[in-house]
């Protein structure tokens, strides 16, 4: 669980947690004094365990909203930590455990997160962060799920045109290309003539 908030420019992470207890009735009651300590009244959530989340956040007063995908959430998260406008708390954990986060784009041009579960950084900690700097700071600023929706459709119209490479894919067999043509030979096995 994370709780932020947002102060002009900055993403600022008040509130980490997690629990190694299975005991819900001690979870709750420790997010509800939480939620009122910060005067909360939502909770945004993964769609993992939604019905039994969502009831359980109504029964403490927590209207539930269902957060967008990793991707969205995370790219948001990158985006306000290549600004400098996200202070984190000071934990080597969780630092540790953004260090761990990757993204990879997969065949079907879909956005991947991934990290680690172990003792340096837990997921489901970097997940809440990225989720609450996401909710804290989504208003007014553009939809970041859109422009993912709008960039896979795009993706999806090159497809379609016959065009399925990544600019980078073309422009390395451009450049393979244009090395054969001027050397004769197959680009990387072939030296020049100087």
């Amino acid at each position: 669980m994370a709780i932020s908030h947002k102060e002009g420019d900055m993403a600022i992470v008040d509130v980490v947690r997690s629990w190694e207890t299975k005991e819900l009735d001690v979870i709750l009651n420790d997010i509800e004094i939480l939620a009122k300590a910060y005067h909360l009244d939502k909770a945004s959530i993964d769609k993992y365990s939604k019905g039994y989340v969502e009831n359980s956040f109504r029964k403490i007063g927590l209207e539930v909203l269902i957060r967008p995908g990793l991707a969205v959430v995370f790219v948001n998260l990158k985006s306000k930590m290549i600004q400098d406008r996200l202070q984190l708390p000071d934990r080597p954990d969780l630092k540790a455990g953004l260090k761990n986060t990757i993204a990879v784009y997969g065949k079907s041009n879909q956005l991947t997160i991934y990290h680690e579960r172990g003792p340096e950084g837990h997921a489901d900690e970097i997940d809440s962060v990225a989720g609450s700097i996401y909710e804290a700071t989504r208003e007014g600023e553009q939809d970041i799920g859109k422009l993912l929706d709008d960039m896979s459709e795009n993706v999806k119209n090159q497809m379609r045109m016959g065009r399925s490479k990544r600019l980078s894919s073309q422009y390395d067999d451009e450049m393979r290309g244009f090395a054969d043509q001027d050397w004769g030979g197959p680009g990387d096995q072939t030296k020049p003539d100087w």
